[in-house]
């Protein structure tokens, strides 16, 4: 833009020097604006659609260099939206990526070395200093690149809802969020999940039984039935047997005496020494 102001005249340096910022400001905006918004939404496509539509507008209106001045200064600040699809495409890359994670390193790397592997020679082609101010060659470029961006933006964008319809998951219209099937992932149930938890756990002790020790269950005691005399005092067998242990803690019955009481089951009546 500052060859194409310093081309045509009539700017001082300081405004050569000066207008152009109003590109990095429109890049920065629309970075942050875009990538706030395709965050909230989960909808990736459309940021990369208005990088593509807005390049392509712009290269038009600077190659058709009878068009006004006004109309210039509008294409190259609005040029300033390339910069808005990076972000993007990184995010929607690492979410497409995010049930394998090399698969997502590999393509992400990949992405970066390439980036700065065509930014090392793009600008030397296409953009040479000796085509200012009109720089033909680097506006069909920018037309070319916007239109294979649009078709590769359809292109992830179908074979993404293809990869979610196989895995059966739900595909609302436009939105690039990976949706876990019901029941938890591959459709199972947490019940499934417990069930087969269950059956590892029998199956790893049955094998090792020193992995079971301490897990044991204590043996149940057989169920008898409780019953129970009426003592002499008209109070049942527990008010007996709690009247012994009171007379021998206060020293009333002999040892004889203890040994004859009964032992288990019923209690009868209790002898005084």
């Amino acid at each position: 833009m500052g060859q194409w102001l310093k081309a045509i005249g009539g700017y001082s340096v300081e405004q050569i020097d000066f207008y152009p910022s109003g590109m990095t400001a429109v890049a920065i905006a629309s970075t942050l604006i875009c990538a706030t918004w395709t965050d909230r939404s989960q909808m990736r496509w459309p940021v990369l659609v208005y990088m593509s539509i807005a390049v392509l507008i712009a290269a038009v209106c600077i190659l058709v260099w009878s068009s006004p001045t006004g109309l210039k200064f509008f294409a190259y600040y609005l040029a300033g939206a390339s910069y808005a699809g990076q972000a993007t495409t990184f995010a929607w890359a690492n979410q497409i990526c995010a049930d394998d994670d090399q698969e997502r390193g590999i393509v992400l790397a990949s992405m970066n070395m390439w980036n700065n592997v065509i930014n090392a020679w793009w600008p030397l082609v296409f953009y040479p200093a000796t085509d200012a101010p009109r720089f033909r060659k680097g506006m069909f470029a920018m037309i070319g690149t916007a239109i294979a961006t649009l078709a590769v933006t359809a292109l992830t964008w179908a074979l993404e809802r293809r990869e979610k319809r196989q895995r059966g998951q739900s595909v609302p219209p436009g939105d690039s969020r990976m949706h876990e099937p019901e029941g938890g992932a591959l459709g199972r149930s947490p019940s499934d999940s417990l069930d087969k938890s269950n059956e590892h756990d029998a199956a790893t002790s049955s094998r090792d039984p020193e992995k079971n020790w301490g897990n044991e269950k204590a043996p149940s005691r057989p169920y008898t039935q409780d019953t129970r005399d009426v003592g002499p005092g008209g109070g049942d067998g527990e008010d007996a047997e709690k009247a012994t242990h009171d007379e021998v803690a206060a020293g009333n019955l002999s040892a004889a005496n203890l040994q004859a009481s009964p032992a288990s089951g019923s209690h009868g009546a209790v002898s005084r020494g």
